[in-house]
């Protein structure tokens, strides 16, 4: 949370689980709510988590995983089963229950496990892992399963962001080629995707959607010479990624009204990715997940897991191979990193031009009411 800013914390009850969220200006709340004005940074970061993922979920081995919820759930969970996809039937697990979380063990050998938990009061709410396990695409996940302001949630298995694939296994590729996904939208200026080109599984190539913006692209400045690069860096590397940021919010909409347009026109799941997965395919699923009716709190959460998933120091050495770069890796790490300052960048550029969200959809990306309507009817559940 940004220093000197007050935020309202409510507990909205047109919410699935009645959790705690943010409401800023940028987006509106329909549910009867209790506010009360904090400033305290962790309570704003429970509440933000708590509303934008109840429950975490940790991979531990390829047939066990870690559910954690928050105290208030730990009299609500009542039953939890286990599927390899959304739809479908419970699958043979071990499942055990404490007053933290549960243990989820035995599973059976899926691409993707998904995981329902019933609450005593008979509510559901259908978790998975975010990250796909995935060894040379750490930044590959799932940004659906968030819930919207109207009451329904983003279907999993839907909307996928990640790096680019040029090294991507061929257990990876057919990882990925049982996810049906039939839309990739590529960020990449023209020089990146030739040097790097994506591999899919041979049958498996889905449509190819370029739509290159070179604002999000840190690659010219490791293209200086690496003193002169690492100095910039280390003087104005915050600054220069917020000045990024805002440009891809104010000058790059021919790109992103592109996007939304092949989102309409595409009838599977959907593939947005950039170099790393993290600034311009960042941006692009916010703005995907606002015009679903994902509320800010939980696109910042989303945003900033690329944190938590991109490993910086591998990332470090890719950079390093790539452009002979030879200055100190510290340099790198404002550019490699994601922070809140970098999202609201883009948000409050958003708020100062067109007044909110839903004005920029649809007047600077020509996102109108029909294409909401079909977009909103195809992923929401």
């Amino acid at each position: 949370m940004r220093a000197g800013r007050n935020y309202t914390v409510s507990l909205c009850f047109s919410h699935p689980l009645g959790a705690p969220h943010c409401c800023r200006p940028l987006f509106g709340c329909s549910g009867r709510s209790k506010y009360a004005k904090i400033a305290a940074p962790a309570l704003f970061e429970v509440a933000v988590m708590s509303y934008a993922e109840p429950i975490r979920i940790e991979r531990r081995t390829a047939d066990h995983y870690r559910l954690s919820w928050p105290p208030e759930l730990n009299t609500l969970v009542a039953e939890i089963s286990a599927s390899v996809a959304p739809a479908t039937g419970p699958v043979a697990a071990q499942i055990d229950i404490d007053a933290e979380g549960a243990d989820i063990r035995a599973l059976p050998s899926a691409p993707r496990h998904f995981f329902h938990v019933t609450l005593r009061d008979g509510r559901r709410l259908l978790v998975a892992e975010r990250r796909l396990a995935l060894q040379e695409s750490p930044n590959f996940r799932d940004f659906g399963g968030y819930a919207t302001t109207g009451g329904k949630r983003i279907r999993w298995g839907q909307l996928y962001r990640s790096g680019q694939l040029d090294r991507v296994l061929d257990a990876d590729q057919q990882h990925i080629a049982q996810l049906d996904i039939r839309l990739v939208c590529d960020f990449r200026r023209d020089t990146e995707r030739e040097f790097a080109p994506n591999r899919f599984a041979a049958g498996h190539t889905p449509r190819i959607e370029n739509l290159a913006i070179a604002p999000g692209s840190s690659a010219s400045l490791f293209e200086q010479d690496s003193t002169e690069a690492g100095a910039a860096v280390d003087q104005y590397g915050v600054q220069l990624m917020i000045a990024i940021n805002r440009d891809l919010a104010l000058e790059q909409t021919p790109a992103y009204t592109r996007m939304f347009r092949a989102l309409v026109e595409c009838d599977g799941a959907v593939l947005i990715h950039c170099a790393v997965g993290k600034d311009r395919t960042g941006f692009g699923a916010a703005l995907i997940q606002a015009a679903l009716g994902v509320p800010e709190p939980a696109l910042l959460y989303d945003y900033l897991l690329t944190d938590r998933y991109l490993p910086i120091e591998l990332e470090m050495l890719r950079l390093q191979e790539k452009y002979q770069w030879s200055g100190p890796f510290d340099h790198m790490r404002p550019i490699l990193q994601v922070r809140r300052e970098y999202f609201y960048a883009a948000f409050d550029a958003i708020k100062e031009q067109y007044g909110s969200i839903d004005v920029y959809l649809r007047d600077a990306l020509a996102v109108d009411a029909q294409m909401l309507n079909e977009l909103r009817a195809r992923w929401l559940e």
